[in-house]
């Protein structure tokens, strides 16, 4: 192996991040005072998606499992980044069949926030013919990272680890070369060059599908954050991602998957969305989530103007105000859009089924028919879409909700319809 190559990247995470130890706390490092990022867990997402493109992962990553078993020819390291700020979120688990809170189901857990930058390091060891397919590899895994196809850390599919490529430089040292050898011994990377254009201009396969629906809510609405306890503040208010309201992937995944059930339970096809959203609990490929939701920002309308509202509990059994029940708290009125990633599988039936389903869902989200946060039983929470796309590469299939046009009817078509179609060949 007389070639080394030496690739050096920067990204910044644009969503909260979360990197648990085994106990499940965030995993930092105490002495530094800075967020850690394991080489261990960069090489999993990445070893995964190359065989996810059918590409020869085992020929970079090394393969222990069988008798004659191969080394890695790529080492990277464990990544650091000054923290910009923590945040803690609260939220309660969701029953799908009722729509309420399961019973101890609350949740709270500590993340680290969006805008810090990691510096990668990757190092190919290679023979001289090996040298351009083992780069081309990592090219094809950083720019699935770039387009947020990959995602780091935990809870993927509910928004988090989504990260952007800043800066990328690659060296080679041919180690044949006297010279050569003597800079890579002393690290010498002052003839680095940039390589995010080749990072940008490099094929992968076409395995998303991307959801955007985007449009307003037609009164207020409430996704309640962590309550900061101030004398004069509302009991409870919108939750915030540093200084900007956001609808956590969690609360649109929730919301999305429980009217996904319905639908597919109204055609008798019970057990077809759990194999959809999988259960992240599972370390096999079959339990992954093939639906991944961002977080979606809040565009405030009126942000001076935010309204407390007030509010008493009514005992449902005498039909009076309960004692010492007063409340109030502070939603918000304002657009956004909700950005929603599929990850196709082999089987263009299946495919068809699942974006079926979804669009249906979408459909009722943007036509104000299904509702977000809580209070939709008090009017809040309805959602009115502008328009809607479906990206399948180059494809592009639009839904304006306002001029009630579709650019594409025969292939959404084909989608709804193979949900029909699903329960007529069982």
């Amino acid at each position: 192996m007389n070639m080394r190559t030496i690739i050096q990247v920067e990204i910044e995470n644009l969503s909260p991040l979360f990197i648990g130890d085994e106990e499940g706390s965030l995993l930092l490092d105490e002495g530094r005072k800075e967020a850690y990022l394991p080489g261990t867990s960069i090489t999993g997402v990445f070893r995964n998606y190359l065989l996810k493109i059918q590409q020869e992962a085992e020929r970079l990553f090394g393969d222990q499992t069988k008798e004659d078993s191969s080394m890695s020819k790529i080492y990277i390291s464990d990544a650091f980044a000054p923290i910009q700020r923590l945040e803690r979120r609260d939220g309660v688990r969701i029953d799908g069949r009722t729509g309420t809170a399961v019973d101890g189901g609350k949740i709270e857990r500590l993340y680290l926030g969006e805008g810090m930058v990691f510096s990668l390091t990757f190092e190919i060891r290679s023979k001289k013919e090996e040298h351009d397919e083992f780069k081309t590899m990592i090219y094809q895994c950083l720019k699935a990272l770039d387009l947020q196809h990959l995602r780091l850390g935990g809870q993927k599919s509910s928004g988090l680890g989504r990260f952007t490529i800043r800066k990328a430089e690659e060296i080679t040292f041919d180690l044949t070369d006297a010279e050569q050898w003597q800079r890579y011994l002393l690290r010498d990377d002052s003839r680095s060059k940039n390589i995010k254009k080749q990072i940008d201009q490099v094929e992968i396969p076409q395995k998303m599908i991307v959801f955007r629906l985007k449009g307003h809510f037609t009164n207020p609405v409430l996704i309640k954050g962590t309550h900061d306890f101030q004398a004069n503040g509302p009991d409870a208010s919108f939750i915030k991602s540093g200084d900007t309201y956001v609808i956590p992937g969690s609360s649109l995944k929730g919301v999305i998957r429980s009217r996904m059930e319905k639908i597919a339970h109204y055609f008798d096809q019970r057990g077809t969305v759990e194999s959809l959203f999988g259960d992240e609990k599972e370390a096999e490929e079959n339990q992954l989530s093939r639906f991944y939701f961002n977080e979606a920002k809040m565009e405030v309308m009126e942000q001076d103007t935010l309204v407390m509202y007030n509010r008493i509990k009514v005992d449902k059994f005498t039909g009076g105000v309960m004692h010492g029940a007063l409340i109030n708290d502070q939603p918000i009125i304002g657009k956004t859009e909700f950005t929603i990633f599929y990850r196709k599988q082999e089987s263009e039936l299946e495919d068809k089924y699942a974006i079926g389903l979804m669009v249906l869902a979408l459909r009722d989200l943007g036509t104000e028919n299904l509702f977000i946060g809580g209070g939709g039983n008090i009017g809040r929470g309805a959602f009115q879409g502008h328009f809607m796309t479906i990206e399948d590469g180059e494809e592009q299939l639009f839904i304006d909700f306002i001029k009630q046009e579709i650019k594409g009817e025969e292939q959404l078509n084909q989608y709804i319809q193979e949900v029909n179609n699903r329960s007529l060949r069982q």
